[in-house]
């Protein structure tokens, strides 16, 4: 799942986990491990949606690329390169390019990051670092190498990203309709943790379109799994939002197989939208072959 917004959601606790309003008991991992994701690499044409009359943004292009690789027994790797070109009303125009790559342990007790955030050829920000779950407290302490050498302890409630898309898709094939959480993926400075709530739609079944056509598309491909639409509104835990407003809110179709076929990001003065224009299904990573581990 890209983003916000890309293991098994198990944190080491004997009891239930609180995540916001929702508590996963114990028992219900086994609907977690039944989710397995596939190894891909999605591409997504990037175009401006809308932008208010006192946005600054007159134009926004650009490509997305997200690769997925690894397996439930030795992690997860995810891979992310965005790349947009904006130009404001004075027909000024800025190239920005975010680079991600992050790997999360089977049983979400890990999750390492590095990214980074170019404008220009100027790096503007970036982070990078291991965050672990304690054992004992569930606690999740990070250790950060940038923006700069630093120890930080979150709530054991938060999910990684894996975790967090897993619990989603377990709530969706539940039947309900919200799911609340808290989510942290190691962005920005690697110390923001975001409370999540996802709204749920309508499932849509899987298509066999390889029984209707021997030249699927992109999206052809990704329906041969059943889907969700889901609505994802971030709120910064750091901050009151007195006004109710989230920080942005994603909305995107997810299938079962880990695939987001489309995507809105909206930024409130303006938003845009990603379409799937490739995607490739690689073969699953063996267990215990070193596929997907940490690096």
């Amino acid at each position: 799942m890209i983003v916000a917004s890309l293991g098994f959601a198990r944190p080491a606790v004997s009891g239930p986990v609180t995540v916001g309003k929702q508590e996963i008991a114990p028992g219900a991992q086994k609907d977690l491990e039944k989710i397995i994701f596939w190894p891909h690499r999605a591409v997504y044409e990037v175009s401006l949606a809308r932008a208010s009359a006192g946005s600054s943004i007159a134009s926004l292009e650009g490509r997305m690329v997200y690769e997925l690789s690894g397996n439930p027994c030795d992690g997860y790797t995810q891979i992310l390169r965005f790349v947009t070109r904006t130009t404001n009303q004075n027909g000024d125009a800025q190239v920005s390019d975010l680079r991600s790559k992050s790997w999360e342990n089977s049983e979400t007790n890990a999750l390492q990051f590095d990214v980074q955030n170019f404008h220009g050829a100027n790096l503007a920000e970036a982070s990078k670092g291991l965050a672990e779950r304690d054992a004992r407290s569930g606690e999740i302490h990070i250790a950060l190498k940038k923006p700069k050498t630093k120890q930080v302890t979150i709530s054991g409630n938060t999910l990684f990203p894996i975790a967090h898309s897993k619990a989603v898709l377990t709530a969706a094939r539940a039947g309900k309709a919200i799911f609340p959480s808290a989510f942290y993926d190691g962005s920005e400075t690697g110390e923001k943790v975001y409370q999540t709530t996802a709204a749920i739609g309508k499932q849509s079944a899987a298509v066999d379109v390889l029984k209707t056509t021997n030249n699927p598309t992109p999206l052809d491909l990704a329906k041969t799994a059943e889907s969700w639409p889901i609505a994802m509104s971030y709120f910064d835990a750091a901050k009151k939002n007195e006004d109710g407003q989230p920080s942005f809110e994603m909305s995107y179709r997810f299938h079962l197989n880990g695939v987001t076929s489309k995507f809105l990001i909206d930024h409130g003065d303006f938003a845009f939208q990603g379409t799937l224009s490739q995607l490739i299904f690689n073969a699953p990573a063996g267990c215990g072959n070193g596929k997907g581990t940490a690096r």
